[in-house]
């Protein structure tokens, strides 16, 4: 089951329309809407954390089908955008979104470092898997 019809189903069980949880939650109802129909790919790890606390629900129920690069988890742990990561590091935002994205598996060594060195993480922290889930961590 996809995360729009999981989130969409909790929300039907639970009789909380979509207003509602944007309302409690303090995340918009345009990005509600989005996630309840599958139409957004980017959400901060305290977005989804505060949406599951409001639902009283484990975040593998609700967004367990989510998989992302640990670079694209890495970013969201510390709620920083990937604008924010391009411009600290000094790299082209689009790069960026490739990597998060799994776009493009191939990165400069320097590049790599750049990016680790702005996160003060180790490369394999920041890119040691490139299909890493929610379910493994």
């Amino acid at each position: 089951m996809s995360e729009s019809n999981r989130l969409k189903a909790i929300l039907k069980k639970k009789k909380i329309n979509m207003y509602t949880l944007a309302v409690e939650t303090g995340v918009s109802e345009k990005k509600i809407i989005a996630l309840c129909e599958d139409m957004d790919e980017g959400m901060y790890l305290n977005t989804a954390n505060r949406i599951c606390e409001f639902l009283k629900c484990d975040f593998d129920k609700v967004f367990g089908d989510r998989t992302y690069t640990r670079l694209k988890r890495m970013i969201m742990e510390r709620n920083i955008s990937q604008k924010a990561l391009a411009a600290g590091s000094d790299i082209k935002q689009y790069k960026i979104s490739n990597l998060c994205n799994n776009i493009n598996e191939n990165v400069y060594m320097s590049t790599a470092k750049r990016i680790c060195e702005f996160l003060d993480c180790t490369l394999d922290e920041a890119f040691g898997d490139r299909d890493y889930s929610f379910e493994d961590a």
